[in-house]
């Protein structure tokens, strides 16, 4: 019984979506074989071979399958049962770095040292986005509502591609830009523009999918640091005042908060005037001393010559181009000798300085009660100044202190004092 069934034991195929050769080795006649499987296959990914076994009349014991990939032996079952519309499987996984695009699988069964069985195909390897690569620049800071532009490059491909493209921001799909686009074997690159919004930390990266959906590709993820406006301090200056001389330290706080937020865009010009207008009684101004030919004075707005004072040091530190600034008759207390600015609007004494820089920036002054102004030059995150140094040395006459501002070693701006 046992050789009727090996001599009626039939032929297994196996194949992708076409029926392959299939014929024992002795010539005699086999049945059609029964296929299931794929014609193609994505490299490094898993994929499964079918051989259905059809138009056996018994049962063959004792058989063994061997699959071969290219001549090469992957999987061997021995001591197999095989009866009609049995299955014989093979999982398997082309590695990405195979290099050719056609492979030959092939499934031989035999008993007892005799081929009973042949069949083989070939399958077309598709290499997807096998040996690609995704480069992303590095984490970067950007200022809240300007655009950045994110750009991904995809090198490697070894054959044209069609992909569906989608960017992902804070682990979310956004609706544009995406679509379909077919990738060269060359270099391809992607890009997005993003503007930022809420400050913090934020994430973008791409994903990539073949046409099919059965591969894919994510990029390195982008780290964007979104800044408020205004979130790089150029330069910061404080001076001290009495806060038990109320009529001044009212001067003060009026003026302080006249120039506090005035935006100077690039080339545009500071005034000091212009920005507290005409310092009037209305206006809550307060009698306080003032100086009036090197005489200590009643006088309206006193005391806001510290102001002034105290914002020219800080556009001197940031290096900002001095216009027009003037000296006191008399010397003060609250900032170093020769780094004064007077002021007095219908004399025509104003502190005026030029923003030089490419991007606006902000003067922010803060008044505190207890005996403290404070202003400060301040500009988009990232920029970046050249930072001075000042020296005062001793004149002589009219010229008593002057004052250099030294940017890499050389002088860029100096004033003369008489006080």
């Amino acid at each position: 019984m046992k050789k009727r069934i090996l001599a009626c034991f039939m032929v297994l195929c196996m194949a992708l979506s076409a029926v392959p050769a299939f014929a024992v080795p002795d010539g005699a006649a086999v049945a059609a074989p029964s296929l299931a499987g794929d014609t193609a296959v994505y490299a490094g990914k898993s994929a499964t071979m079918r051989a259905t076994v059809t138009g056996l009349s018994g049962i063959a014991e004792g058989a063994t399958a061997v699959w071969m990939i290219d001549g090469k032996t992957v999987q061997t079952k021995p001591n197999l049962t095989v009866k009609n519309g049995d299955v014989l499987t093979l999982n398997y996984t082309l590695p990405e770095s195979t290099k050719t695009k056609h492979h030959k699988i092939s499934l031989t069964l035999t008993h007892q040292g005799r081929t009973i069985a042949y069949a083989e195909t070939t399958v077309l390897m598709k290499f997807g986005f096998a040996g690609a690569s995704m480069t992303l620049s590095k984490s970067e800071h950007v200022t809240s509502g300007n655009t950045r532009r994110v750009k991904v490059t995809v090198k490697g491909l070894q054959e044209n591609l069609t992909v569906s493209y989608r960017w992902y921001v804070d682990g979310k799909a956004v609706s544009k830009p995406r679509g379909t686009r077919t990738l060269k074997k060359g270099t391809n690159t992607f890009t997005y523009s993003y503007k930022a919004k809420a400050t913090g930390r934020h994430t973008i990266k791409l994903v990539l999918k073949s046409e099919d959906g059965a591969v894919s590709m994510s990029s390195p993820v982008k780290t964007l640091t979104v800044h408020q406006k205004y979130a790089k301090t150029l330069a910061s200056y404080t001076t001290q005042f009495a806060a038990s001389n109320r009529n001044r330290s009212t001067n003060l706080r009026i003026a302080i908060q006249a120039i506090n937020g005035t935006v100077v865009k690039p080339g545009k010009t500071f005034s000091f005037n212009q920005a507290t207008g005409r310092r009037t009684a209305s206006k809550g101004y307060k009698n306080a001393v003032i100086y009036v030919g090197g005489q200590s004075v009643p006088g309206l707005a006193g005391g806001v010559c510290q102001v002034s004072s105290t914002a020219f040091n800080a556009a001197l530190l940031s290096n900002m181009t001095i216009v027009s600034r003037y000296n006191h008759s008399a010397p003060v207390t609250y900032v170093p000798k020769g780094r004064d600015a007077a002021v007095a609007y219908d004399a025509g004494k104003d502190l005026k300085f030029r923003n030089n820089l490419s991007v606006p920036v902000k003067v922010v002054a803060t008044y505190n009660p207890s005996g403290s102004i404070t202003v400060k030059i301040k500009a988009d995150y990232g920029t970046q100044i050249k930072k001075p140094t000042l020296k005062v040395s001793y004149g002589s006459g009219s010229s008593r202190y002057i004052l250099r501002r030294y940017v890499g070693g050389k002088v860029n701006y100096t004033a003369y004092s008489r006080n």
